[in-house]
């Protein structure tokens, strides 16, 4: 099937329509302008589940009052809440970027899995308290 031939729009091949946004599992490529299962490994995107686009950054989402950062985590090409155990990636907040290390003078914390600057004591998180050492 040809490429769509209205730039933004978007060749979803199970219906063999164009579109403007890609429904669920899909997520538009800029690239191909295909509607695909998986943004492109050799190219500098990460699947956004919240726009269900093939985007160079991952944004801060608003979930009710609160603006929450996903990450861009290199080792899925995926847009995630939370960086990976394994391997151990940590979140970057100024950059959206899932880190091997994270720069000073910052840590990156094995429980939340973000890089943070100082240290939480005695905090209570599901009912567990919490206690971190850097």
């Amino acid at each position: 099937m040809p490429a769509c031939s209205i730039a933004g729009w978007f060749t979803l091949n199970t219906t063999r329509l164009c579109v403007q946004n890609c429904p669920t599992p899909f997520f538009a490529d800029p690239v191909t302008s295909d509607c695909a299962y998986f943004c492109q490994i050799n190219q500098p995107y990460f699947a956004d589940n919240h726009t269900r686009t093939c985007s160079p950054t991952c944004p801060n989402v608003t979930v009710g009052a609160a603006t929450i950062p996903t990450y861009a985590d290199p080792s899925t090409r995926t847009c995630v809440w939370k960086c990976p155990a394994n391997p151990a990636l940590y979140g970057h907040n100024a950059t959206n970027l899932c880190l091997k290390k994270c720069p000073l003078p910052t840590y990156g914390d094995s429980d939340t899995r973000v890089c943070l600057q100082t240290c939480f004591f005695n905090i209570s998180v599901g009912g567990l308290m919490q206690y971190t050492y850097a």
